[in-house]
């Protein structure tokens, strides 16, 4: 098993959403007490991962999903750099998903950095997806959003949720697509969220639970080929 600690959010709000801390809170970015803060969480996850066992097994992701209020120049600093710490106990480091694609960060990277870029995609708004179209949607996002090869892709969020017309009959297709693309096109991918119980409406069949819970659809039989 391979172990993704991620932080998530960080204090003073990383993107003024409730995921990164609450609405309308942008205090992290050029906040000194807010980073220091945030180096004392990652210095407490770093001894935890070179205390264990097995420190390859680790890696760690520092926050998740900054956004650039005030242009780039507010990612430079929501960029933690690539600790030397990570590299010498052999867990990667994982650069948040910030709205950015995998080649806007290539540059600022040395080859052999122990680097994983992080993606994120999701098909519930901003695009006129269905469950029927979905497959398209995630073949050309693995596609496109996958980064020229300098640094591995993992997509670490991603759900089957379309904007219209959501259909019980078409998930497994969808999973399976989803899944099928990420392993051909990037180093794998981690469904959003492996429990959900979220009752929020949505057009089409069912409810928010039906499509963001990866336990739902094991009791569902999908996977029930697999030993």
């Amino acid at each position: 098993m391979h172990v993704i600690i991620d932080v998530h959010s960080l204090p003073g709000g990383l993107n003024g959403l409730t995921i990164g801390e609450a609405t309308g809170h942008w205090g992290w970015l050029f906040n000194e007490t807010a980073w220091g803060h945030s180096m004392e969480v990652v210095d407490e996850v770093l001894e935890f991962i070179r205390g264990s066992s097995s420190p390859r097994s680790f890696t760690l992701e520092p926050m998740n999903e900054p956004a650039d209020r005030n242009g780039d120049d507010d990612l430079g600093m929501a960029v933690f750099g690539t600790p030397e710490a990570l590299s010498e106990d052999a867990a990667s480091y994982v650069l948040g998903f910030c709205f950015k694609l995998p080649d806007y960060w290539t540059g600022g990277f040395s080859r052999g950095d122990n680097v994983v870029f992080d993606m994120h995609n999701y098909y519930f708004g901003g695009r006129e997806t269905s469950s029927e179209n979905l497959p398209e949607f995630i073949r050309s996002d693995a596609q496109n959003k996958s980064g020229d090869g300098t640094f591995p892709v993992f997509v670490g969020e991603w759900s089957i949720q379309a904007a219209h017309n959501n259909s019980f009959a078409l998930r497994e297709r969808n999973l399976k697509v989803g899944l099928e693309a990420w392993e051909e096109y990037t180093q794998g991918s981690c469904y959003w969220t492996a429990k959900f119980e979220g009752k929020g409406t949505i057009d089409g069949e069912g409810r928010q639970r039906d499509y963001w819970s990866f336990e739902r659809f094991i009791e569902e039989g999908f996977f029930s080929e697999i030993d």
